[in-house]
């Protein structure tokens, strides 16, 4: 009895348990379920964990193959149900196992991880010691390396310091006692410091007193310029009647004293001819007078001893564009040295001259290259008046081709040293029109007269004696010639004044002039090309015209040098396939050669060559185009004394000015 009721006691508590857990929340349930399998999870063993698994495992095998064997013989319906029964149990005994193996993982990592953790711990703490034990170490050598400053004191010898010293310092007791004479030799240096501080200090009271006398004088000669200013200033109006510039001269000749050696040379040459010969040509001087002054005191105006400063510039300039990579920093060092080689020094002479019969004036700069030892020269021409618009040659008065030759082979295209040369080429400096664009030409006649001597491969060149005087009357001449070259090409640009000529003209032109290059010249004109060779840099003109049948081409070769070499005149005419020029027709031989030896005024002499050449053609192109010659000579309403001569039976193509044909104007 005693058994039954104990049993039926803990089933009554039991159910209290349960009916107890029943209450509990979801949250709870789960809590408690995870903590019981944590704890079934720790009784259980790997070992059995493995035994459970492979038992498992087989179990389903051996089941699974029954139930194939039991369902294909389609019996024992129960035996199925109880097989599959089975089947799923045991897999949830491997579903146990595999959680039982990934709990014991995950403890196995948060194991693991907390021992690295403490391992991280004690290794940075090892480092942290032999940091301080670095540290200790460091403070020891210095200790152990500590010097007195006393030993950088250059201190008397022991005979002055007994034989000049107080005795209160100097006794007997510091003869035998090594520290103590060192200490009383540093307090007789300190007492004989003290004693020249003094020195010192009053003997700069006295500076002071004279640079506040000093500055009283200066004072006072400072406060005299003003007045002396202002007188000057109250005698301008006298100075311009007496026609006297003080002032401006005076400032031009401060200013003429920084310039360098080839500059004032040449100063003093412009200025000389200016006051002496040439009242419409002025001198001035421009430019930074603090840099020149700084250059002409002791900064080194050569390449060569610069080269440091340059290498500290590139290396900054490395630094700055490092990203940019290796091409990039090897342009960046190249164009630091066509800047060095190119240094200008910073005051320039500016030669202003004035043209005749105008108030325009043209202006030229020259500049002093201190590196290249060379005198540009640089063209301004501001907008002039009366000037006639010119389509074909827009360039007339490019300043970069208007001294061209202004002596012979002196284009100003190339450096004229070879040593020059050479530098600018070791220096990255091939293109030299890209570097002289801005500051100017390097013409012979220029390095000459400002004293320069150059070694140039030309011949020619080296001939060259230029004097100021006759420099500047062809420098002025050159632009008078190509502003009436300019006025020339514009009215042969115009038409319209063909219809005026006597006998008139009946050509029509079927394209306008404009310019081509000498590489057109030559595929266009062929043999005929080498008459351009006596040209010195030439520009040139083409245009076309027609008449009836007859396809005619007009070029025009125009020296640089224009009018010292005449212009060129070249004509091809077209008919009927047919091509005739100066190669294959005598009679068109005779026309080239008369309009370009004729003899005329330089500022006529296009349009008077243009007129005559077109008239000949016309009567060449009628005559050729009939069989009769008189009646081609009627057709177009001209006089002639004789219609034929010569054996070759030649036509009068020649309009003079007495109003009828002939074969020569010379006669």
């Amino acid at each position: 009895m005693a058994n039954r009721s104990s049993e039926q006691r803990s089933k009554h508590e039991k159910r209290k348990n349960n009916s107890r857990e029943s209450k509990d929340s979801p949250l709870q349930l789960t809590a408690s379920f995870y903590k019981r399998e944590d704890e079934s999870i720790s009784k259980r063993t790997i070992k059995k964990d493995v035994s459970d698994h492979l038992k498992a495992v087989a179990t389903i095998e051996e089941h699974l193959t029954q139930l194939k064997q039991l369902r294909r013989d389609n019996s024992n319906t129960e035996k199925i149900d109880f097989l599959k029964a089975s089947i799923t149990a045991h897999f949830v005994t491997l579903k146990t196992v595999n959680r039982t193996s990934k709990t014991r993982l995950n403890d196995a990592r948060n194991r693991t991880e907390e021992s690295k953790k403490l391992a991280d711990e004690k290794y940075l703490d090892l480092q942290n010691l032999q940091y301080e034990l670095g540290h200790f170490k460091k403070e020891i050598d210095k200790c152990l390396q500590f010097k007195s400053d006393d030993g950088d004191i250059d201190l008397v010898d022991v005979e002055q310091f007994y034989s000049e010293a107080p005795p209160r310092l100097a006794n007997e007791a510091t003869k035998t006692d090594e520290h103590k004479q060192k200490l009383f030799r540093l307090e007789y240096e300190l007492e004989q410091r003290k004693s020249l501080a003094d020195e010192y200090k009053t003997l700069c009271d006295e500076r002071d007193n004279i640079v506040s006398i000093a500055d009283g004088q200066r004072n006072k000669l400072e406060a005299l310029k003003p007045k002396l200013e202002c007188l000057l200033e109250s005698s301008q109006p006298l100075q311009d009647y007496l026609e006297i510039p003080i002032d401006k001269t005076k400032d031009l000749h401060s200013k003429a004293n920084l310039l360098s050696r080839p500059l004032y040379t040449l100063f003093l040459q412009l200025d000389s001819y200016a006051k002496a010969c040439d009242h419409s040509v002025t001198v001035d001087i421009v430019g930074d007078i603090s840099e020149a002054m700084l250059e002409r005191n002791g900064l080194p105006d050569n390449f060569d001893s610069d080269s440091g400063q340059e290498d500290d510039v590139d290396k900054e300039e490395v630094v700055k564009k490092k990203r940019r990579g290796k091409h990039a920093v090897q342009k960046i060092t190249t164009d630091v040295k066509k800047q060095k080689v190119l240094h200008c020094y910073p005051l320039h002479i500016k030669l202003n001259i004035q043209l005749p019969k105008a108030n325009d004036t043209f202006q030229l700069t020259f500049r002093y290259l201190t590196v290249l030892k060379l005198i540009t020269v640089h063209v301004s021409i501001p907008s002039l008046t009366n000037i006639p618009e010119v389509k074909s040659y827009e360039d007339i008065l490019n300043t970069n081709t208007l001294f061209s030759c202004l002596y012979k082979d002196d284009t100003g295209e190339y450096v004229p040293d070879s040593i020059t040369k050479q530098l600018l080429s070791k220096n990255g400096v091939k293109d030299m029109d890209d570097c002289f664009e801005n500051i100017g030409k390097p013409y012979i006649w220029a390095q000459k007269i400002s004293g320069l001597q150059i070694l140039t491969e030309s011949q020619s060149c080296l001939e060259i004696d230029p004097s100021i005087q006759d420099t500047i009357k062809r420098i002025r001449d050159r632009v008078i010639y190509r502003l009436s070259l300019r006025k020339q090409i514009s009215d042969l640009e115009n038409l319209a004044t063909l219809k005026k000529l006597n006998p008139p003209v009946k050509l029509e032109f079927s394209e306008e002039w404009k310019k081509i290059s000498e590489e057109d010249v030559r595929e266009e004109c062929g043999e005929t090309s080498k008459m351009f060779g006596i040209l010195c840099n030439p520009t040139y003109l083409k245009c076309k015209a027609n008449l009836s049948n007859y396809k005619i081409e007009l070029i025009l070769g125009l020296a640089c040098d224009f009018p010292s070499t005449t212009s060129l005149w070249r004509v091809q005419i077209e008919n009927n396939n047919k091509i005739f020029n100066c190669c294959n027709n005598a009679a068109l031989r005779t026309i080239e050669y008369t309009t370009n030896s004729i003899p005329t005024d330089p500022n006529l002499i296009i349009n008077e060559q243009f007129h005559l050449l077109l008239q000949s053609i016309q009567v060449w192109c009628v005559s050729n185009h009939q069989d009769e010659t008189e009646q081609s000579i009627a057709d177009i309403n001209c006089v002639a004394q004789r219609f034929t001569r010569g054996k070759s039976r030649d036509t009068p193509m020649y309009f003079n000015r007495k109003g009828f044909y002939v074969h020569d104007l010379n006669n």
